[in-house]
């Protein structure tokens, strides 16, 4: 006789109260996430086990059911009810140690449902917030081809150019095309990620920006991480040289909160970010970017 498969998921209580059953699943062990501190996260699940795991919710419950379902073996299946990050398509998973955010290979999800009306029925800029995975192309591409120029790093052009051809097919998550063109987009930018076997289409010094920021930003202060590489692009296309009423005119496109106002930070945060960028950029051990080349102060 087959023994009943093991069957965790990882929500909200929000989350599991208003959706939970729409999960085909029966008496399921249902663990809430709280945070993407590692310690946390190895304290409370580091004993979990399953067979099959779910991860419903946000970049964070989709992330830990990523890592738990790595370390035990499992089937795991996304079930993301907002799309404001690329969290459901990638085998790295976003933790915090002490005040920075840190990638840890683990697996991609098996499976990814997708409930439009459930995601359509997030606030539109949560949904908005997943561009910033994409847009973060303009200046991670540009950041690629300095790191290039500089250190002799490989740099595909044609990567690069198809990655920014997805910066055109950006439009609002506000109805069911306009999610399916969202996820479109995340779909082939993990894809070309992966041609390359690095971040490096998407990933440069916006997001080096984003994660500097975040650590200074008070933690009861919601604020997407979509949100601050949409301020990371800003600062960052304008000390790349670039053209940055482009990408703010992408941004205000789709709906992506960007502005320091809209987000409730100071000038004089960002110009520290700024200001310690290069010093960052060792710490963390970022690839070449332009942040490499600022002034050290």
């Amino acid at each position: 006789m087959t023994s009943k498969p093991t069957v965790v998921v990882f929500t909200t209580q929000e989350v599991w109260s208003r959706y939970g059953h729409r999960l085909p699943v029966v008496d399921p062990q249902v663990h809430y996430v709280h945070s993407t501190d590692l310690g946390y996260l190895e304290s409370s699940f580091g004993q979990v086990k399953g067979d099959i795991i779910y991860g419903m919710g946000g970049g964070q419950v989709v992330d830990t059911a990523k890592l738990v379902g790595e370390r035990c073996g499992a089937r795991v299946v996304a079930v993301p009810t907002i799309l404001s990050v690329d969290a459901p398509l990638v085998r790295s998973v976003a933790v915090r140690v002490g005040d920075r955010v840190t990638y840890l290979e683990s697996k991609a999800p098996d499976e990814l449902i997708i409930f439009e009306d459930i995601i359509l029925a997030a606030p539109p800029t949560y949904n908005a917030a997943g561009w910033g995975d994409v847009l973060s192309i303009y200046t991670a591409t540009w950041d690629w081809r300095l790191g290039h120029e500089r250190t002799g790093e490989p740099f595909q052009e044609e990567v690069a150019q198809a990655a920014r051809e997805l910066l055109e097919t950006a439009c609002p998550p506000d109805s069911p095309a306009g999610l399916q063109a969202l996820l479109a987009a995340l779909r082939r930018e993990v894809e070309l990620c992966a041609a390359v076997g690095n971040a490096r289409p998407e990933e440069g010094s916006e997001h080096l920006f984003a994660y500097v920021i975040e650590s200074r930003v008070p933690t009861d202060r919601k604020i997407l991480h979509g949100e601050l590489v949409g301020l990371g692009l800003w600062v960052m296309s304008d000390l790349q040289g670039q053209d940055r009423s482009y990408i703010a005119g992408l941004m205000d496109r789709v709906g992506l909160r960007w502005r320091p106002g809209e987000l409730g930070i100071a000038q004089d945060v960002i110009a520290g970010v700024v200001r310690d960028l290069p010093a960052q950029a060792e710490a963390y051990q970022f690839p070449y970017c332009i942040a490499h080349e600022l002034p050290r102060r």
